[in-house]
């Protein structure tokens, strides 16, 4: 996971590098400039996956019990990161 986000975040950066020197002297009124355009997306893509993987759950190793059930657990949140919702479950 940590690779392809890292791929992503490379590609994205080469993009934003490549993008202006293409379009140098090329400016038309009234139209944002193509860097900031993909600084913004990107802050918001960044953005929506750190959301995203706060509201994943995460789990520890399964194990299994003398009588035979199988136990998955919970991690424990960080308190900053708690949306509250174990809170709800109880």
């Amino acid at each position: 996971m940590q690779r392809s986000t890292l791929s992503a975040v490379a590609v994205v950066l080469v993009l934003m590098v490549v993008t202006p020197a293409a379009r140098a002297g090329e400016t038309e009124p009234g139209v944002e400039d193509p860097g900031a355009m993909v600084s913004k997306g990107v802050e918001l893509l960044l953005q929506g996956l750190q959301q995203f993987l706060v509201t994943i759950p995460a789990y520890g190793s399964p194990r299994i019990l003398p009588n035979g059930d199988i136990l998955i657990p919970r991690r424990e949140r960080p308190p900053e990161l708690d949306t509250g919702e174990s809170q709800k479950s109880l």
